[in-house]
C-alpha cells in the first residue's frame, strides 16, 4: 500500500499555476515530461537543471526519441525553455519551466471543449488509397493550436462564421514555420493583433491570408505598438523541426549571426518609433 509523505520530499507550487495547468490543454505525454522537469527543478528549489533524455525516458517510460520530439514541442509552445550547458557539450541541456503562462502558445479548455474529436475513419478511394480523417494526435500540434486561435478570435466577432478545415489551416501555419522561418511566439502575437485591428481583422479570415500578408502585418504591429520583443534564444530553440547536429564552431558562428540580426531588428524598431 502506497503512503506518500511530505517528509520524504514535496513540490511547492502556487494555486494559480495549478489552476492554469488544469485549464490549459497540454497533451498527456508532454505533461509527463513537464512533471519530471518540475520534480528535478522546483523539487530541489532550482529554477533550471541539466536533464538528459535518458532521465526523462526512465522517469516517464517514454522512449528517448519520443522524449526529444515532445521537448521540442514544449519549447515551441513556450511552456518550457532550455539553454545549452557549456560545461557538458553538447548534452544535456538545461531546462526550465516558463511560469509566465500568458506567453504560452496553446489553448485553454474553453476553446478545446468546442472541438469534437472524431474516431479515426478509414476510407477507400476508387484507386484503393487509404485516407484518414483528423486524429487526436494532430490536433495538439503547435500548427493546429495557432489555427484554432485564429478561428476562435474570428468566431468571437461573428458566431455564425463557418468552421473551416482546421487541418488545412494548420498546413499553412506549418509552411510559415518550416519554410518562411517564422517564430511561433511571433505568429501568435500577430494573430492576436490583426484580429483587433480595424482594417486587418476583416481581411485576415484564414491562415492562407495570414501567411500571404504576414510581413505587412508584423511591420504594422510594430509600428502601432511601438516595439516588438526580440527573443535572445537562437532560432532553432523555437523550431520543433530543427535537429541540432552543429559543431561547436558552427554554434558560435550562428550565435554571432543571430545576435547581429537581433541588433538590426532593434534598430529598425527604434527607427519606426
Amino acid at each position: 500500500m502506497a503512503s506518500p509523505q511530505v517528509e520524504n520530499g514535496y513540490l511547492k507550487i502556487s494555486m494559480e499555476l495549478v489552476e492554469v495547468l488544469a485549464r490549459y490543454r497540454i497533451p498527456g505525454q508532454e505533461m509527463q515530461l513537464l512533471w519530471v522537469l518540475l520534480r528535478k527543478t522546483w523539487g530541489w528549489k532550482k529554477k533550471e537543471d541539466s536533464i538528459s533524455l535518458s532521465q526523462f525516458a526512465k522517469l516517464t517510460g517514454i522512449d528517448r526519441g519520443k522524449c526529444s520530439r515532445l521537448l521540442k514541442s514544449l519549447i515551441a509552445k513556450n511552456i518550457l525553455r532550455n539553454t545549452v550547458d557549456q560545461k557538458v557539450n553538447p548534452q544535456p541541456k538545461k531546462y526550465r519551466f516558463n511560469k509566465d503562462y500568458e506567453t504560452w502558445v496553446t489553448v485553454d479548455q474553453k476553446v478545446a471543449r468546442d472541438h469534437k474529436v472524431n474516431r479515426v475513419l478509414t476510407k477507400r478511394s476508387s484507386k484503393g488509397v487509404t485516407k484518414r480523417s483528423t486524429t487526436i494526435d494532430n490536433i495538439d500540434t503547435i500548427q493546429y493550436i495557432l489555427s484554432e486561435l485564429l478561428f476562435s478570435l474570428i468566431k468571437k466577432r461573428r458566431e455564425t462564421f463557418k468552421k473551416p478545415d482546421l487541418q488545412k489551416w494548420a498546413d499553412h501555419i506549418d509552411l510559415m514555420i518550416r519554410v518562411d522561418k517564422r517564430e511561433t511566439a511571433e505568429i501568435k502575437e500577430v494573430i492576436k493583433w490583426c484580429q483587433q485591428d480595424k482594417f486587418w481583422k476583416n481581411n485576415i479570415l484564414s491562415t492562407a491570408k495570414l501567411r500571404q500578408q504576414y510581413d505587412s502585418l508584423a511591420l504594422k504591429m510594430v509600428e502601432e505598438t511601438g516595439g516588438v520583443q526580440v527573443t535572445t534564444e537562437e532560432p532553432h530553440e523555437l523550431d520543433p523541426y530543427y535537429q541540432d547536429n552543429r559543431t561547436e564552431e558552427e554554434k558560435q558562428r550562428d550565435a554571432l549571426r543571430w545576435n547581429e540580426f537581433c541588433d538590426v531588428v532593434k534598430k529598425s524598431v527604434k527607427t519606426v518609433k
